[in-house]
């Protein structure tokens, strides 16, 4: 009897359901492409063109030496980082208007130059990083994205920092007394 029951007790735990304890444990899916841009503009931009006195004017443009500064630049794939300008959205009142009065004045000369230059001057990368479409020299910048950074390796970019300087053009006769605003705005893109 003692024996008999024993059996039943292993009979009974061998017929346990083993779905309860099945499962491979898999883990997977698709990797989106991400990046990140640790970007500082420091406080004195925004105040830069109170700076200006008349060697600027003479020279023709005042000078930002650090207007971006990038700690940091990561991503998981091959990718761009591009730049654009908006329109300026803070000029005096006495600016001229050389859009012929059809919209509000915008610090465009007359052959549609934003006035606004980037360069990217220091950019360190253990990765294949490269400063694209002549950004080592004063571009200038306009309303559409404008690649400046290149990331080429297809595992992606780690630890890349770079510096850029931004030149604003000034001209007696056309930057009057006033406040100016401007933004420029970096985008980072996957490469197709």
């Amino acid at each position: 009897m003692k024996k008999l029951l024993i059996t039943g007790v292993i009979l009974g735990l061998a017929l346990l359901p083993v779905a309860a304890f099945a499962g491979d444990g898999d883990a997977g899916g698709t990797i989106p492409f991400v990046s990140s841009l640790d970007v500082t503009y420091p406080a004195g931009n925004a105040t830069a063109l109170d700076a200006v006195v008349f060697g600027d004017y003479n020279t023709g443009y005042i000078a930002i030496s650090s207007f971006i500064s990038a700690a940091t630049f990561d991503a998981n794939d091959s990718c761009t980082v591009a730049a654009k300008i908006s329109a300026w959205t803070d000029l005096p009142t006495a600016y001229p208007d050389t859009t012929g009065g059809t919209t509000a004045p915008k610090k465009y000369t007359d052959d549609g130059s934003s006035d606004f230059y980037l360069q990217i001057v220091g950019i360190t990368a253990e990765d294949e990083v490269a400063i694209q479409n002549s950004f080592d020299s004063y571009v200038e910048l306009t309303s559409s994205d404008q690649i400046f950074i290149c990331a080429l390796d297809d595992t992606g970019v780690d630890g890349c920092a770079f510096t850029g300087q931004a030149k604003i053009n000034l001209a007696w006769g056309t930057d009057p007394v006033g406040a100016y605003l401007v933004t420029v705005t970096l985008t980072v893109a996957q490469c197709e």
